[in-house]
């Protein structure tokens, strides 16, 4: 069930438009609330 709510999560996350590190800095908050769901789901 873990798995199956995780991987809906990910589906969510979209492909930054471009290759620089500059690229990912708006997805910065995306990715954080994601680690923090992952950690509360896995506990």
């Amino acid at each position: 069930m873990i798995a199956i709510i995780i991987t809906i999560m990910v589906l969510e996350m979209k492909v930054p438009r471009g290759a620089e590190c500059a690229a990912l800095e708006p997805w910065i908050p995306v990715f954080l609330s994601y680690v923090m769901s992952f950690v509360y789901l896995g506990i």
